[in-house]
């Protein structure tokens, strides 16, 4: 069976999705900044290679076997790393040698998908598009934070209905078909969360489950500042999404008809916000619920 998997491996990896001899090309966003940056500006960008994993022959081909999805999961992450081996050997030499010349102040590889990002000049940008191994090369935009709306008045149990967005996504009919979320672990990566928060305290895994006395870092994970005893967070925004993840009328984000038949618990981790630049962008928090209601 583990040597069939790697055959699928072996034949994703060789297939790839592309792989043609023509040049790559520039963004259109890419290039309007480009038009204005001056020789010596260093501009983020991504870098996606022409040649990537056929992850829909993977998906097609594992549901032939009918395979479990730890077995998916487990092709899936060998194909994404293997084929970056395969690949990317070129183009890292090329941008260490444009780096020699300070042309590129630095760059990272990624097998998520066949990328990488690199901090170069305007003429590196061109020359790196130009490659035939190169898809395309996208402005590396920085992630921001959308600020929380100051809200006039008390708002508190002024919910009485669902709410337009609920119905958007047609959630009523899910209820109606009996399930309202019991038994979903619900995960979370953003600002951190407000473990001190009246909708989500006495939910949080590190106090409400038994399974996690006496090891609350199993329920919270913090990467930023390793502070892995009690969730926080120092923006609020974390705090907002999961209260929408989690709804009930506690949260003052949702409104769920069924009252009390929300989750129960939560794992927490979080950290406190991040300007995303240069390396700072792999910095990211994670917090999650689980329901044992």
């Amino acid at each position: 069976m583990r040597n069939s998997l790697v055959m699928i491996v072996l034949v994703a990896v060789m297939l790839g999705v592309g792989a043609s001899v023509m040049a790559g090309e520039i963004d259109p966003g890419l290039e309007n900044i480009l038009k204005s940056a001056g020789p010596e500006q260093v501009i983020s960008v991504l870098i996606y290679l022409d040649d990537q994993v056929n992850l829909y022959a993977i998906t097609g081909e594992m549901d032939n076997r009918d395979t479990s999805l730890r077995r998916y999961h487990e092709v899936v992450v060998r194909a994404l790393q293997e084929k970056v081996l395969t690949t990317q050997g070129d183009i890292v030499a090329f941008l260490s040698e444009l780096k020699g010349e300070g042309k590129v102040k630095g760059f990272e590889t990624y097998w998520i998908t066949n990328a990488i990002r690199a901090e170069a000049v305007k003429e590196a940008v061109e020359k790196i598009a130009a490659r035939a191994d190169v898809a395309k090369v996208y402005y590396n935009y920085e992630a921001e934070l959308v600020e929380p709306v100051e809200i006039m008045g008390d708002t508190r149990g002024g919910i009485s209905s669902v709410e337009n967005g609920v119905e958007a996504i047609r959630a009523p009919e899910v209820w109606a078909l009996g399930i309202d979320g019991r038994g979903v672990l619900v995960a979370n990566i953003d600002t951190g969360v407000d473990g001190h928060h009246p909708a989500l305290a006495g939910r949080w895994a590190g106090v409400a489950d038994p399974r996690y006395a006496g090891h609350p870092e199993w329920a919270w994970f913090d990467p930023y500042s390793n502070q892995n005893d009690f969730p926080f967070d120092q923006n609020g925004h974390g705090t907002h999404t999961m209260g929408t993840l989690t709804g009930g009328r506690s949260c003052g984000w949702g409104y769920d008809r069924r009252g009390s038949r929300i989750i129960l618990d939560c794992i927490c981790p979080a950290q406190q916000r991040r300007h995303y630049s240069g390396d700072n962008r792999r910095h990211h928090p994670l917090y999650a619920m689980d329901d044992r209601s």
